[in-house]
């Protein structure tokens, strides 16, 4: 039951009756937390540290402590209901990682391979049981997800890493399945997800084609500059393709920039337009102003573009991406604990995939999710946020076990 119950997803609009734009995909895994973890501690395990889990609880604890000195100090920034929520979407994660890091640890690994590719064939069965294979007309596959994006984020950091990952033992299953992968990925129609997919293939090629040069970074920025021209030259009227060319067409005013592009890439816009006119303005910037301070984003941001994302959300959350929270939440310090975790996972891949426990396209996952937390995994909760670090550490500590039976 483990292994296929993280990845269903299901509306949450028609579950629990909320808004749809303020609405979050759900899924059946957050949902049965509780029963989980319960589980989990009844089968008394032992509880490992890692450098990973090490770092990311060095990171919630500096978070958590910033924002109760934010809630004592700064009451015209942070309300304590803003902070619970953001804090619960924190927790949740946490928890979220835990778990799976546990079953992912106790769990035979072709039953959790199994258990993936079963909730990716019910992905399937539902876009094709709701017509969206079939419909005419332009539809944006979302399956059992809330927004196709998000189905989009979990193909590219969830299933295509298992894919990668997996040993197959039929090539014809393995061209089959990556078939099938590709023909959702490309119908959910999300610019993001299209995005996060070029920056995985082209993290490759710097990684695995070449050593790192600056002729290197040259051939790699002009290959993307190539796929995204052929992109934009076969499919013109695509929405991808509108988006992408309004905002080159508007570099020189950012307010005319389409805002789901603004939106999505605020924190690169209030890192480059700090004002620190008073004393409390640089110890916020370094400190940061706690979970919850979500109103700050109208200081951060110029006020064109900030009236603009204003006009398209409907809830208080205005922070769209994991790293504009950590920037808000927890200043430049909390940034650097943040990117000190992300140093923990990419050398806690290097050493899995010398051990051949994982694929070495692994630490091209790594860096593909980085760069998605500057546009997306608002909520702290997000599902694919937490898959790779948790499978990555239950590998870690598979391999710290098997070691230390060779060494007695």
């Amino acid at each position: 039951m483990w292994y296929f119950l993280p990845f269903i997803a299901i509306e949450s609009p028609r579950v629990l009756g909320i808004n749809y734009k303020a609405s979050q995909t759900l899924y059946l895994f957050k949902v049965l937390l509780p029963i989980i973890l319960l589980f989990l501690i009844s089968r008394k395990k032992k509880i490992y540290f890692t450098p990973i889990s090490s770092s990311l609880a060095l990171y919630a604890i500096y978070l958590v402590f910033v924002s109760l000195i934010a809630l004592i100090f700064l009451p015209d920034i942070i309300s304590f209901k803003a902070f619970l929520r953001q804090l619960m979407s924190l927790i949740i994660g946490l928890l979220t990682f835990v778990a799976l890091r546990n079953i992912f640890t106790f769990s035979r690994d072709s039953d959790i391979y199994k258990g993936i590719l079963a909730a990716f064939f019910v992905i399937i069965l539902f876009a094709v049981s709701r017509g969206e294979f079939l419909r005419g007309e332009f539809y944006r596959i979302r399956a059992t997800f809330t927004e196709p994006s998000h189905l989009a984020y979990d193909l590219v950091s969830i299933y295509l890493f298992v894919l990668v990952n997996m040993p197959f033992q039929s090539r014809r299953l393995k061209v089959c399945l990556f078939v099938l992968w590709s023909v959702v990925f490309v119908l959910t129609y999300s610019g993001s997800g299209y995005v996060s997919l070029l920056i995985f293939l082209t993290v490759l090629f710097v990684q695995f084609l070449a050593k790192f040069k600056i002729k290197h970074l040259l051939l790699t920025t002009l290959f993307m500059l190539f796929t995204i021209i052929v992109y934009c030259t076969l499919f013109s009227e695509s929405y991808v393709s509108r988006i992408l060319m309004a905002t080159v067409g508007n570099l020189s005013d950012l307010t005319k920039i389409p805002v789901s592009v603004t939106d999505r890439l605020q924190v690169l816009i209030m890192m480059s337009d700090i004002k620190l006119i008073e004393a409390k303005d640089f110890l916020l910037l370094f400190f940061g102003s706690g979970m919850g301070s979500d109103s700050r984003i109208a200081q951060l941001l110029p006020r064109g573009i900030y009236a603009n994302i204003v006009s398209v959300k409907g809830y208080g959350s205005f922070l769209s991406s994991a790293l504009s929270k950590v920037y808000v939440y927890s200043g430049i310090a909390g940034m650097t604990l943040y990117l000190f975790y992300f140093m923990k996972l990419i050398k806690t891949s290097r050493i899995l995939s010398r051990k051949n426990i994982i694929s070495k396209y692994s630490e091209g996952f790594i860096w593909t999710l980085l760069a998605m937390t500057f546009y997306t995994f608002g909520p702290y909760s997000s599902m694919a946020l937490w898959f790779i670090p948790a499978f990555l550490d239950a590998k870690y500590i598979g391999y710290l076990h098997n070691r230390s039976k060779i060494e007695k």
